[in-house]
C-alpha cells in the first residue's frame, strides 16, 4: 500500500512540475510561429509544436536556438559553443550513418551480382 501511494505521489508531483511553455517567433523564411508549444530544448535547437488551427493540420518544427530572437535566445539558455558542439557531432553522425548504407548497398550489390552468376 505504501508503494502505491508512493508512486501516485511522484505520479501527482511530476504531472504537477510540467509546465506548458508557449512561444512566438519569427523563423528565418519570415513566418511568424504563433503559440507554439515548447517540446524539448536542446543545446542548439528547440522543438515545438502547434495545436491544428480551425480546419487545419496539427504542425510543428524545429528551429535553431541561435535564430530565435534573443530574449528567447535567453530564456532557452542558448550557449554558441555547446550549440556548435552539437551540430558537428550530429553532423559527424550523418556523414558515418551514410557511409555505412553506401557500403552496405554495395555489399548487397556485389552479393546479388555473384548470386547471378551461380544461379
Amino acid at each position: 500500500m505504501k508503494i502505491s501511494m508512493l508512486i501516485l505521489l511522484a505520479a501527482c508531483v511530476a504531472i504537477s512540475a510540467q509546465t506548458n511553455d508557449f512561444i512566438t517567433f519569427t523563423n528565418k523564411s519570415g513566418v511568424v510561429i504563433s503559440n507554439a508549444e515548447v517540446v524539448k530544448v536542446k543545446p542548439n535547437e528547440l522543438i515545438y509544436a502547434f495545436p491544428a488551427s480551425v480546419g487545419g493540420p496539427v504542425g510543428g518544427g524545429t528551429v535553431k536556438l541561435a535564430d530565435l530572437p534573443p530574449e528567447l535566445q535567453k530564456k532557452f539558455g542558448c550557449d554558441a559553443v555547446a550549440a556548435a558542439k552539437l551540430d558537428e557531432a550530429e553532423k559527424q553522425k550523418r556523414v558515418a550513418d551514410i557511409k555505412k548504407s553506401a557500403a552496405i548497398n554495395a555489399a548487397l550489390e556485389k552479393y546479388n551480382r555473384l548470386k547471378n552468376i551461380t544461379d
